[in-house]
């Protein structure tokens, strides 16, 4: 589901208008200087909230492909502690997560949907068979003010069934999506070894098939490969 989830950011390309293009500095520097607009969250629904949990299948735990320990909803936010996405097919691994927030819930012009989905301490975890083998931790991912085509995308991550396609072209469109960093380590059985680290990915304002900027900030990687018998850095 992370994988899928995570793919949201190769489908933007960057939109260089000026001083607003790809870029390794922090957001919050973009906004000061004003090149990026102030992110607002939408308003969400309390009185709908509850319907709109039901359609992301996290009404309760077990629900969809979802799990989680505990649960607090108040108005229009929805924050779940200890979770774990199943996944649909047992030849991948698990994913597991400290906790799932969900503000601004709402059944926003008939559809399920929210502000921002804040979903944090992420693990990412391989098939049984593979145990061992490797490993992936993701500090945070940040989805805000979601199309409604996306919201169902990731409603469909967290129900039964095959998960739906991403949606393209002015479909796929948002304030916020980022990653905070992503550490993977890899310990194969044909000897390839090693890990790599991202501090940040970042795109804002997807909208028409353009991103206001796209940020990949602190990539560092140490892999052997036994084929070539080289380290790569």
């Amino acid at each position: 589901a992370i994988a899928l989830l995570t793919a949201c950011g190769g489908k933007a390309k960057a939109e260089n208008t000026g001083d607003v293009a790809t870029q390794e500095v922090s957001s919050t520097v973009e906004q000061a200087d004003g090149k990026l607009p102030k992110l607002t969250l939408r308003k969400g629904d309390a009185a709908t909230a509850s319907q709109a949990l039901t359609a992301f299948s996290l009404s309760d735990s077990g629900e969809g492909r979802g799990s989680f320990s505990g649960s607090d909803v108040k108005g229009d936010t929805a924050t779940f502690t200890d979770i774990t996405l199943t996944p649909e097919d047992d030849d991948d691994g698990s994913v597991t997560a400290g906790s799932l927030k969900l503000e601004g819930l709402g059944m926003l012009d008939g559809q399920a949907n929210f502000s921002r989905m804040t979903l944090s301490d992420i693990n990412l975890n391989p098939p049984a068979d593979e145990e061992g083998e490797g490993s992936g931790q993701i500090k945070s991912i940040q989805l805000v003010n979601p199309s409604p085509a996306m919201a169902a995308f990731v409603a469909s991550l967290f129900g039964q069934g095959e998960p739906a396609d991403l949606p393209e072209g002015k479909e796929l469109s948002f304030d916020l999506w980022s990653m905070d960093t992503l550490k993977f380590n890899v310990d194969s059985e044909d000897g390839e070894k090693g890990n790599f680290l991202i501090s940040k990915i970042e795109v804002n304002n997807l909208k028409d098939e353009k991103a206001a900027r796209m940020l990949l900030d602190g990539m560092t990687f140490d892999m052997y490969d036994p084929d070539e018998d080289t380290t790569v850095k």
